[in-house]
Order: C-alpha cells, then structure tokens, then sequence
C-alpha cells in the first residue's frame, strides 16, 4: 500500500525535475522574451530576457537567447542602414558569446558605404582580421589605408599574405620598396625590384638600384652584368658610366674605372685638370 501512494510521487518529482533544473520553464520574463523573440519584437525579448539573465534563471541558455535578441535587433538596423546603432547591439552580443566573423563583416559593410576616416576604416579592418577574415578585399584595404596613415610595419605583414594570392602588383611591389630598404631588407628589397624589372624592364634607374642591390647582396657577376648592359643601352648617359666607375674602382679594377669616369666626362663636357706637380706650403711662422 505503501509503495502504490509512493509511486505517483516519484514520477511527479521526475517529470519535475527538468524544470527545476533549467528553471525557464516556470521563470516569466524566460517564456516572454523567447516569445518576443521568435515573433520579431527584439526589444521586447531583450527587456525580458535581461531581467531573466539578473535573476539567475539558466544563466548558459539565457545568455545565448539574449545574444540572438541583439544580433537579430542589429540585423534590422543594419538593413535600415543606422550602423552606429547596430554595433551596440553586436557588441553586447559579443559580451554574452563569442565573437562571430560574420557580424564584423555585416557591419564593415554598413559602414563601408560612407566614406570612413582613415583610422576608423584601419581599426573595423583590424578587427576582421582578429577574426579570421582573409578575404582578398579586405587584405587589399588594409595594405592601401596602412601605407595611407604610413604603418609601415602593417604595409609589410599583408604584403606577403597579397603575394601569395596573386593580388600584389607591380605598383604596390614599388611602393614596397622604400619600406623594406627603411627596414635593412636588402635581400627583400632585391627580389622585389628582379620582379619589377622582369615585369616592366628598359627603366634605367630600377635597373641601377637593382645592380647596387646585387652588389649588396654579394653578387657581383650579377651587378656587372647591369652596369655592363646599361652602358651599351643608354651610352650617352654619364650616370650610367659614372656609376659603373664606382663599381669598378669597389672591385679593385682602377684602370677600367678611370675609363669609364673619362667617358662620363667627355658625355657631361667636363675637361679634366692637366697633372702639374704642387709645390709644399711654406713652413708657418707659428
């Protein structure tokens, strides 16, 4: 008899229990704002769902429900174009779960279709980068704003990330150049200019940076063969043979320096001072 009377007890105190446990289903302000919710009144179901999240009830599961009040809140007012509020939304959203790329993207997208300053543009750039985001077109802004606010350190971290998706051009490998030699990366610097020379050869001055880069790097048969070159391709250039003088005369070849130093001469009209023998200074008085 005794068991009979116990048994209804136990299944009420099982069927209980998953209430008890989760708390939601008894809480009001739960069961109000996840009907708000699912009927699009977000500001509503935020009131609701906050009031549940500081009493306690299922702090895990309130906590992603009120996160998608927000985002689902900043969804509409990114359609309606109002960013600023938006990203309050999303930002308390990100306080209640983890960050989501997509949001970060969302909102560059709102804010992207106004002109944004510099460092504005540069910090939203930033933060889709935290997240993951690799996009060719995002990687291009913020190679294009940091050269533009001159991080150069920033320029030089995405350009090998652009290089390597074929987004780098033979622009950008010459706007490269000065950050890399600022830097000492005689070697980098070298690569970039063999590419931009390959891509675009017949420029006289790449092609003597890009054999003092050779010589700095320890090739001289490979900067020889510039100087060399350039003097037949632009033999009424005194540059060219007043730097493959300096050349010469740095491999310890001053009688074929001193050529090409006449040469230049003779290109620039300048007549060399006759030898005459300088006679020693008279003995000071003091």
């Amino acid at each position: 008899m005794g068991l009979l009377r116990s048994a209804p007890l136990a299944a009420l105190s099982t069927l209980a229990l998953p209430c008890l446990l989760l708390g939601g289903c008894v809480d009001p302000d739960l069961r109000r704002g996840r009907d708000a919710l699912g009927q699009g009144r977000y500001d509503t179901a935020v009131t609701h769902l906050s009031r549940a999240q500081a009493n306690g009830v299922a702090p895990g599961r309130v906590a992603r429900d009120l996160a998608s009040a927000h985002r689902a809140w900043a969804t509409d007012l990114l359609i309606r174009g109002d960013c600023s509020a938006a990203s309050v939304h999303l930002r308390r959203a990100e306080a209640l779960t983890a960050p989501l790329l997509t949001d970060a993207q969302r909102l560059f997208d709102c804010r992207a279709r106004r002109p944004l300053a510099p460092e504005d543009e540069v910090a939203e750039l930033n933060a889709l980068y935290a997240l993951g985001d690799r996009r060719v077109t995002v990687l291009r802004r913020l190679f294009e704003v940091s050269l533009t606010l001159g991080h150069a350190e920033r320029v030089l971290h995405h350009a090998p990330e652009l290089e390597a998706r074929y987004a780098l051009s033979v622009d950008d490998r010459r706007r490269l150049m000065p950050l890399l030699l600022q830097r000492g990366d005689t070697a980098e610097a070298r690569r970039q200019l063999e590419r931009i020379t390959t891509a675009e050869p017949g420029n006289p001055v790449e092609t003597l940076k890009l054999a003092s880069l050779r010589q700095a790097t320890g090739d001289a048969t490979g900067a020889r063969q510039l100087y060399a070159g350039l003097t037949r391709t632009h033999p009424d250039n005194p540059v060219v043979f007043i730097r493959y003088a300096q050349f010469l005369q740095a491999s310890g070849e001053p009688d074929a320096a001193q050529r090409a130093l006449q040469e230049a001469n003779a290109l620039r009209g300048v007549t060399a001072p006759a030898d005459r023998a300088l006679r020693p200074l008279p003995k000071s008085r003091k």
